[in-house]
């Protein structure tokens, strides 16, 4: 056989060995390799799904969030202009209720004084009254004939001319 048959196999035989190798790369790649790519790329694929549904979840959280603050303040506005309004219809009944009972307190004061007042022009007058009378008892003790006889005559006199002495 001759050398060019030789080398003719030569090269056959690297084609063939290339192509064997090749189907071998393919098959080990199929087999071994291909199979833990695509399940690699299935779980990153679903980790960014369930990011992408934890993202939109999230971002619906903060939706509902920011809608539960905007009620919330709304109803602390609500509640703070409830109590305002509810702090000053009290402050008004207080304030109403306190003249009342002030304008009442004056006029029992003011009762109490005019009671008080007539009570001691009462006894002012009781006072006077029987002081005059001690004193007169006293003068009357002192009084002579001559002077009872003048006081009786001016007295007649007086209540003669009609009281006008």
């Amino acid at each position: 056989m001759s050398s060019g048959f030789y080398e003719g196999l030569a090269t056959w035989s690297q084609v063939v060995a290339a192509f064997a190798f090749i189907a071998v790369l393919v098959w080990i790649w199929r087999r071994f390799l291909g199979p833990g790519i695509a399940k690699s790329e299935a779980r990153k694929n679903a980790e960014r799904l369930d990011s992408m549904r934890r993202r939109d979840l999230a971002k619906s959280e903060i939706d509902t969030a920011k809608a539960e603050l905007e009620r919330a303040e709304s109803d602390a506005t609500t509640i703070v202009a409830r109590a305002e309004t509810e702090a000053a219809r009290q402050r008004d009944r207080i304030l109403r209720d306190a003249g009342a009972e002030s304008e009442r307190v004056e006029a029992n004061a003011n009762g109490e004084l005019e009671r008080g007042l007539a009570a001691a022009r009462e006894q002012l007058r009781a006072d006077i009254l029987a002081k005059a009378v001690r004193i007169a008892r006293d003068a009357a003790s002192k009084v002579d004939a001559e002077t009872d006889r003048r006081l009786v005559s001016d007295a007649v006199d007086a209540a003669e001319d009609g009281g006008r002495a």
